[in-house]
């Protein structure tokens, strides 16, 4: 079974340990699979796109975990303005599990997980303008509405949904907080707040691992 990880930073593992990242974990969980992964830091789904062949095809993978969106809904450039705009962010996904299921490939599509916002001074405002997210208001509330685009193109497929997304906010719901599995100052000296700690990516690869095991 070989299984091809594609996706940005959160999935090659920035920041933190090779064994730490989701990558990883998910290696240790299933020692007799081949993993691949095909994570590059700072990609969108439409950068991906441009290497779908050269990094995710000529491996001829089983099973395709699809985890973009961190970064198509960066609104750098003006109000509402993002890297990807939504409709071609579902034409990306949808191309990707298209492909790969005339391919005969599994499909297992990840939401995104909310982040620190912070304010100008601190976190995730301090690199991305805070007012330049208006509809919907501020970042989570993007990364909520691009995961529902996950959600929509996986029902499309008939793919599997690895929720990133939900299983963050019921970890929040049930008292624990994003400063637990994301890299804060206070616990890795990082003013980032948008990538996973070992925690995060342990979340998110028992959040993949129930996709693999079905």
């Amino acid at each position: 079974m070989k299984i091809v990880c594609f996706g940005d930073s959160i999935t090659y593992g920035s920041l933190v340990g090779r064994d730490e990242r989701y990558f990883g974990c998910l290696e240790k969980m299933f020692p007799a699979y081949t993993f691949v992964n095909a994570g590059v830091a700072g990609n969108t789904s439409s950068q991906g796109r441009e290497r779908f062949d050269q990094d995710v095809l000529v491996h001829h993978p089983d099973v395709c975990v699809i985890f973009f969106g961190m970064n198509d809904t960066r609104c750098d450039d003006g109000v509402d303005c993002a890297a990807v705009p939504r409709e071609q962010y579902r034409d990306n996904l949808l191309h990707f599990g298209t492909v790969l299921q005339e391919r005969g490939c599994k499909l297992i599509y990840c939401t995104i997980h909310n982040v620190i916002e912070g304010d100008a001074a601190q976190y995730y405002y301090a690199r991305h303008p805070q007012a330049n997210y208006q509809n919907p208001l501020g970042i989570n509330a993007w990364l909520d509405e691009y995961s529902s685009i996950v959600r929509e193109v996986a029902g499309t497929l008939g793919a599997e949904v690895a929720d990133v997304n939900r299983v963050f906010k019921d970890f929040i719901a049930n008292g624990g907080s994003l400063g637990e599995v994301l890299l804060t100052v206070e616990n890795s000296g990082m003013d980032d707040g948008v990538h996973p700690n070992a925690a995060g990516h342990r979340m998110i690869a028992e959040t993949i691992e129930n996709s693999l095991r079905l």
